[in-house]
């Protein structure tokens, strides 16, 4: 990349034919979260998204959205910059996305000309990106597919759990998929600042007021227009351990054990059962990804507990 001008806050679109893995975009992934400084979004706009079920491409929704967040965190990591904020949103054609009007946009990333169905804020300025060639040989390969032709289309109420302290990337991918899943309802269970006392680092925690007011904003950017339940959970189970609503739930590889717990105690309270929907992608032995990709995963380094132990850090050497 030539020496170039660096924005605060940025917006990169991407255009994609279909859901399989852009490698040929990664160059420009990374050249836009280099020269942005504290916030990116990415709009990525494809004709699939607006016209295919759910279900059908959870598969390979979770790849590309994990293939675009590592990609632009490698970027983030390398900067030693791992407060800056990256948000990736996905719509059809005939969708605009949900750009925040409140941040002064200073920058629209484009490759080829093409910016999408976004609306150019005021005093932005466009930013052309040259990607790589198509022909680019993968080191990112899509999530294993299973059969989903027998489940509906898509479910009214979705939920999901965790911590979700210091909100990044695998967060923002469970969080992503549960609205993807859901029409009318996300049902999101937070645990309480009482359980996390024992985790590492806790003094570099986020309040659970903290913590509920960036999940909130994320699934506002992400898909406002269905109901966003944020639920205080002091248990396993949350309300999926009372709500006969709930048809599906949404874990990663290494939440498993909860959904398993949840499942038995639904079957003892004769509530129905729960559709188990996995994130198999972002997971710090994930099998489904290969090389360079594979490797930064193994380190950790989109974890909550990173983000907490670099805080201290940084902290400790301003004092």
């Amino acid at each position: 990349m030539t020496e170039s001008h660096s924005y605060e806050n940025a917006i990169l679109v991407l255009t994609i034919p279909n859901l399989d893995i852009p490698n040929h975009l990664s160059s420009s992934i990374a050249e836009a979260t280099i020269r942005t400084r504290k916030r990116l979004i990415i709009c990525v706009n494809s004709v699939i998204l607006g016209n295919h079920s759910p279900t059908q491409t959870w598969y390979k929704v979770q790849s590309l959205l994990s293939f675009i967040y590592v990609q632009a965190m490698k970027e983030v990591v390398r900067l030693d910059n791992l407060l800056m904020v990256v948000d990736v949103l996905l719509h059809g054609p005939k969708e605009s996305p949900n750009i925040p009007n409140d941040v002064e946009w200073q920058a629209i990333f484009r490759i080829n000309g093409d910016l999408g169905t976004i609306s150019v804020p005021g005093h932005a300025t466009i930013v052309d990106l040259k990607p790589a060639p198509e022909a680019d040989p993968s080191s990112f390969s899509v999530a294993e597919s299973k059969d989903t032709s027998h489940l509906p289309p898509s479910y009214r109420v979705v939920a999901l759990g965790g911590t979700y302290d210091h909100l990044h990337p695998g967060h923002k991918i469970l969080l992503t998929m549960g609205t993807w899943l859901a029409t009318e309802k996300l049902i999101v269970g937070v645990t309480v600042d009482s359980m996390l006392v024992k985790k590492n680092h806790a003094q570099a925690l986020e309040n659970l007021d903290q913590r509920l007011a960036s999940i909130k904003a994320f699934l506002d950017l992400v898909k406002p227009n269905i109901t966003h339940y944020l639920a205080p959970m002091d248990d396993v189970y949350g309300p999926t351990g009372w709500d006969p609503d709930i048809q599906a739930l949404v874990v990663s590889k290494e939440t498993i054990a909860g959904a398993i717990a949840i499942r038995e105690h639904r079957k003892k309270k004769d509530l129905p059962p729960l559709e188990e929907f996995v994130i198999d992608v972002i997971s710090s032995d994930n099998s489904n990804l290969e090389g360079e990709d594979a490797e930064f995963l193994k380190q950790s380094k989109m974890s909550s507990t990173a983000i907490r132990e670099w805080i201290l850090r940084k902290a400790a050497e301003h004092v």
